[in-house]
């Protein structure tokens, strides 16, 4: 995430209210889409040798025989369901409420945007022969902006917490991809990461609508707490498992 995504947003907002601003920026996707539609024009490809199904299987055994690999994707995926619905839509009600509306909200997700940065800025600097257990002990602290927002805590702290949040996010991808090109074949990183980013992504509709009906059966506070304490639990738990722990790139 840029850190001036969340700025701009929340100005957007501030000054033309909500339905012009999501049209505003559903019109930069237009634009977007007309600047690429002649990348790639012309370039010549690959005679394929082997067909779509056997290369999926051959992604599939690559992913399943790693267990350092689907451990940390299902860790992703519990993270992705947890977090993200947690954040993004009980997150701007708490503002809303009790710390002072859109500008707030733009301040606390433009500091995490600069928190990524300086993380990642970071983690070109610390030693990668663990790669997954640096990646999880930077992580385990990612849940603080949910924590802090659900026990009221006021903006200034809130704030801080998010640029927490964003160092985790910052610092700890670069390990995480280090593992993955230090320890699949080069010819199957397409595939296995394929299987990565779906893991990690297919269960958040589930987490979409449930967080809602969690909120109203409890407390927006309540959801907000165990979804943060939650993240760094099962962050710290996956080192328990030996190849996760152990694995050097």
């Amino acid at each position: 995430r840029r850190p001036h995504d969340a700025a701009l947003g929340a100005t957007a907002v501030s000054l033309v209210g909500p339905p012009a601003a999501l049209g505003v920026d559903a019109a930069t996707f237009v634009v977007a889409m007309a600047m690429m539609i002649g990348i790639g024009r012309g370039d010549s490809r690959a005679e394929r040798s082997t067909s779509p199904l056997a290369d999926f299987r051959e992604g599939w055994r690559e992913f399943t025989s790693r267990t350092w690999l689907w451990t940390m994707v299902i860790g992703f995926g519990f993270f992705q369901v947890t977090f993200f619905p947690a954040q993004m839509v009980l997150g701007p009600d708490v503002a809303r409420h009790t710390l002072g509306g859109v500008g707030a909200w733009g301040l606390i997700m433009s500091l995490q945007g600069v928190g990524a940065l300086v993380g990642a800025a970071i983690a070109t600097r610390l030693p990668k022969s663990r790669p997954l257990l640096m990646s999880s002990l930077l992580f385990a602290p990612v849940g603080v902006t949910l924590v802090l927002l659900g026990t009221g805590a006021p903006l200034p702290l809130v704030a801080a917490g998010s640029a927490v949040t964003g160092l985790c996010f910052g610092s700890s991808g670069p390990f995480w991809f280090t593992a993955l090109q230090a320890n699949v074949p080069a010819s199957a990183l397409a595939r296995v990461s394929s299987f990565d980013q779906l893991g990690s992504i297919i269960l958040n509709p589930i987490g979409w609508l449930l967080i809602g009906p969690l909120a109203h059966a409890s407390s927006a506070g309540t959801v907000l707490v165990v979804a943060g304490l939650s993240c760094t639990v099962v962050e710290l738990g996956m080192l328990l498992v030996p190849s996760v722990r152990k694995l050097r790139a």
